[in-house]
């Protein structure tokens, strides 16, 4: 077999095991697009930075626990309206922990484009484990440094 022929072969054989298309990790559009939404129709000064974004960012890496939010927390969401996080805590007063998301159905004044919006953001953790969470977050976690510098 001549080196021609050996080249031949290599890439014959490469060109079988490497696959046809490469799967990228692409973020989910909708969760920017509902991002980009929430951004556009809060006409407050705290969209003029990007603290609102990276407070959004934040809850997507570590979403708020409805069963152990208070009412400062939900908002920070920026999504629910007054009423609407009196209504979550009453009615987790009320009826107990929540056992699942799509039991924000149940709660009054919380409409499918409001859940849909904050699903994201949001989880529904029973049980609290101390020593499993500490580990978790020792080994697992996620470590980010944020500078801003100005100059006058």
């Amino acid at each position: 077999m001549n080196s021609y022929e050996k080249i031949w072969l290599f890439f014959l054989l490469a060109g079988c095991f490497m696959p046809g298309s490469s799967n990228a990790q692409v973020p989910t559009t909708t969760t920017e697009q509902q991002m980009e939404a929430i951004t556009e129709n809060n006409d407050d000064n705290e969209t003029q930075d990007d603290s609102f974004l990276q407070q959004l960012q934040q809850f997507l890496k570590s979403p708020v626990n409805l069963n152990t939010a208070d009412e400062t927390t939900l908002k920070e969401l920026i999504v629910l309206t007054p009423l609407q996080i009196r209504s979550i805590i009453s009615y987790r007063n009320l009826f107990g922990n929540f056992i699942n998301i799509y039991e924000l159905q149940a709660v009054p004044g919380l409409d499918i484009i409001t859940i849909e919006k904050i699903r994201p953001f949001i989880s529904v953790n029973t049980e609290a484990d101390l020593f499993g969470s500490i580990g978790e977050r020792l080994s697992g976690g996620s470590h980010s440094i944020l500078v801003r510098v100005t100059q006058v």
